[in-house]
C-alpha cells in the first residue's frame, strides 16, 4: 500500500479505497486502520458499520 502513495496521488487512491474497499463489512477493522493511517480521518468503526454496501445490495437485487 505504501508504494501505491509512491506511483499515485493521495486523493486517487482515497477514490479507489472508497468505491473498492470501504463497504465491505467484513474488512471493518481494516478500514479503521487505513482511514486513520493513511489518509489522516479522525472516524471510529461504527462509521464503517453505518455505510451501505453497494455491491452487496445489487447481488440481493439480481438473487431476487
Amino acid at each position: 500500500m505504501i508504494l501505491a502513495f509512491e506511483l499515485y496521488p493521495r486523493e486517487y487512491i482515497k477514490g479507489v479505497w472508497k468505491e473498492t474497499l470501504k463497504d465491505d463489512k467484513r474488512f471493518i477493522k481494516l478500514n479503521l486502520m487505513i482511514a486513520r493511517l493513511f489518509f489522516g480521518m479522525d472516524v471510529e468503526s461504527s462509521y464503517f458499520k453505518e455505510v451501505k454496501n453497494a455491491r452487496l445490495e445489487k447481488l440481493k437485487m439480481f438473487a431476487s
